[in-house]
């Protein structure tokens, strides 16, 4: 699991980075994903230092690091 680092809303999607392996990465995801998990888009939005990643799983999680 990694922290992410940063939030960015586009039109259709949420794009969220993260460090892994000293490396800046990224993933996309839907509103409807967001919510699915959750997840409170503007919370991740404003504070993206707050939520954590496992791309493995492909999922988002709220204050876990």
């Amino acid at each position: 699991m990694h922290r992410t680092v940063a939030a960015e809303k586009h039109h259709d999607r949420t794009e969220v980075r993260y460090r892994k392996e000293g490396e800046l990465r990224r993933r996309c995801y839907t509103v409807e994903e967001v919510t699915a998990m959750e997840i409170n888009a503007l919370d991740l939005l404003d504070r993206p230092g707050d939520s954590a990643i496992d791309p493995e799983k492909n999922r988002i999680y709220e204050h876990s690091l």
